[in-house]
């Protein structure tokens, strides 16, 4: 497992809807039973782009999610596999 830390996005946090963003992001990361786990991310034009494996559910288990910048939610299209999504999400602009 790869443990490096990369910074690819930056938030505003002073903005109220890009900390809801940050905190919905970390929310869903994070604790003892994460519910995401993140396979690559990128930030295209304000918006956070994530191929992301679902950590609580059997199928499906791959996504390409779309993260709204305002923190009102996300977008997401079910990938068939890993290697899918981190290919979906490369191909995102």
């Amino acid at each position: 497992m790869d443990t490096h830390t990369e910074i690819v996005a930056r938030l505003d946090l002073a903005d109220e809807g890009q900390r809801r963003l940050h905190d919905f992001i970390h929310r869903m990361h994070t604790g003892r039973r994460p519910t995401l786990r993140a396979l690559k991310m990128q930030q295209i034009n304000g918006t956070i782009w994530e191929a992301a494996e679902w950590l609580r559910t059997a199928d499906p288990r791959f996504s390409v999610i779309e993260w709204l910048p305002d923190g009102s939610g996300l977008r997401m299209q079910h990938m068939p596999s890993r290697a899918a999504a981190i290919s979906a999400l490369r191909s995102v602009r």
